[in-house]
């Protein structure tokens, strides 16, 4: 099969295209700075500090807290 038949191949653009998108995802996070894990967290409920998992010891959730600088 010669290049110009292989362009015009729906399955041959297919697995172009696949690949031209593996390659530009995988460059896409080149860029990203790392993630940082939290681990201070402040409950706006309870008005209280707290580290490691986002679970408030006094009330028990998570969704009332924000994360905290953990500098």
């Amino acid at each position: 099969m010669d290049n110009e038949a292989e362009q015009k191949c729906i399955y041959c653009q297919a697995e172009f295209n696949k690949l031209l998108r593996e390659q530009e995802l995988a460059n896409w996070g080149r860029w990203l700075p790392p993630l940082i894990k939290v681990t201070h967290w402040y409950c706006v409920l309870c008005q209280y500090n707290y580290m490691d998992l986002k679970q408030c010891p006094c009330c028990q959730q998570g969704i009332y807290s924000i994360a905290i600088d953990n500098n």
